[in-house]
């Protein structure tokens, strides 16, 4: 069996070993942005005008490669093309070398393992990104968000018991970001960011001889100073939830970290990764007596350029909730919530709301209490609760998930080796399976 796995510094080890635990003997083949990190090393087609040819199936594909990944689309046109076009040409030429049965990555989050995973389908590669559950104790499998199907067998017991856990309105899914930051701290990240920036990321692009790396060209803050992320600033557009008026219109709007995967690779269109500008452009299409009472993400404190706040602001149907302030409050409070593909939807369709979503995601085809809109309309809204199935819901999403925790971060390698490794070499099989069968 081969296998491609797409390497960072701080997981290698782990998807290595994961490959290993869950095949017979594979042979596996690395791929990174970072030089001298595994086999294939993306320079080698980035800097090379051999993978220049023009490429049909390439360019019908270009203009989303680029509007999803954050690093092309600060780039003039023509530069974002070559280096996506270079890339494209040479995962190209390595599957057809290669002929690579399984591909294992990250999420996807940049526009090498945006490629890789569109070349891989092309070429029938079974691809598999861990991703992990808002659900605790849980992960999952997926290639851009959707629900595997990895068809599990899940218990009445295992279901009741998820139930509980979810509706228990003291649930969070990660209790550190909802600790509230100082000004002190949220002044260190920036600073920290900004030497990175400056100074650390042009180093290594010299040191590595790496000058078009993703990572090294990737900034935390685009544009602007302390000043336009200062959450001293930015408070005075955040209010209280005691402080808020709620109305039979009103819809809740959980706001994304972005940039992120969720966002730019999950959502069905790339028009959703200009994340900000997307959502003033939904509120201004809808109907202008629906209310929107808009909450930020707690680990966004101090990362979002207030000029957001101050658009919303500006919007007469719009009233800003503090990061901090209990969200699970807001959902007892509100009828309609409107979100892109995080699990805030899955909350509140446990709760009998309704969920408009601007995108189909994971759990948008099992319920039929979400509809997918890109702007909201008053007679759509509801003000009482729907009918609905939490136990077959709740068995559908379990049916993609498998316990075993997981991370994406730099401690991945605590996460649950062995139930990660069974989980995977089972829905590879059943898939063969079902092949057969076919």
């Amino acid at each position: 069996m081969k296998i491609l796995i797409h390497v960072r510094k701080w997981n290698k080890n782990f998807y290595c070993r994961l490959a290993e635990q869950a095949f017979d003997n594979p042979e596996i083949t690395t791929v990174s942005d970072f030089r001298g990190l595994s086999d294939i090393w993306s320079g080698e087609y980035l800097y090379h005008d051999s993978y220049d040819a023009p490429n049909a199936t390439f360019e019908q594909e270009k203009e989303d490669i680029i509007a999803r990944c954050r690093f092309l689309r600060s780039l003039p046109e023509q530069k974002a093309e070559e280096l996506s076009r270079r890339f494209w040409n040479g995962m190209e030429e390595l599957f057809c070398q290669q002929q690579f049965d399984v591909v294992l990555s990250a999420i996807i989050d940049c526009y090498t393992m945006d490629i890789i995973e569109r070349i891989a389908e092309k070429n029938g590669s079974k691809y598999f990104s861990l991703v992990t559950s808002f659900v605790r104790g849980y992960s999952r499998f997926t290639k851009r968000g959707e629900l595997y199907l990895a068809d599990r067998n899940v218990s009445q017991e295992e279901v009741n018991q998820v139930l509980d856990m979810l509706l228990n309105d003291q649930y969070k899914v990660t209790f550190s970001l909802n600790q509230e930051k100082k000004n002190f701290e949220t002044l260190k990240y920036f600073v920290r960011r900004r030497l990175v920036d400056t100074l650390y990321f042009p180093f290594m692009k010299r040191k590595e001889r790496d000058i078009w790396n993703y990572h090294y060209n990737t900034l935390s803050f685009q544009e602007g100073s302390y000043r336009d992320y200062s959450v001293k600033n930015a408070s005075k557009y955040y209010k209280k939830i005691s402080e808020i008026q709620i109305y039979r219109t009103s819809v809740y709007v959980p706001l994304h970290y972005s940039p992120e995967a969720t966002v730019d690779y999950w959502c069905d269109d790339k028009k959703w990764a200009f994340y900000e500008e997307s959502v003033i452009d939904v509120i201004r299409k809808s109907d202008r007596n629906v209310q929107f009472i808009v909450k930020e993400h707690p680990a966004m404190y101090g990362k979002r350029n207030i000029n957001f706040y101050k658009a919303l602001s500006a919007m007469p149907n719009v009233q800003i909730i503090h990061p901090y302030e209990n969200s699970n409050q807001l959902l007892r409070e509100l009828w309609n919530v409107l979100v892109y593909t995080g699990s805030v939807g899955v909350e509140a369709l446990l709760r009998g709301k309704k969920v408009f979503t601007v995108s189909e995601n994971y759990y948008s085809g099992i319920s039929s209490n979400i509809i997918k809109v890109d702007q909201i309309r008053e007679n759509e809204l509801i003000g009482e609760k729907l009918e609905h199935d939490n136990e077959k819901f709740m068995h559908c999403l379990l049916s993609g998930m498998f316990q075993g925790s997981s991370t994406a971060g730099r401690d991945i390698d605590k996460s649950d080796l062995a139930e990660i490794a069974a989980e995977l070499r089972r829905i590879y099989e059943s898939g063969n399976q079902r092949k057969l069968e076919e």
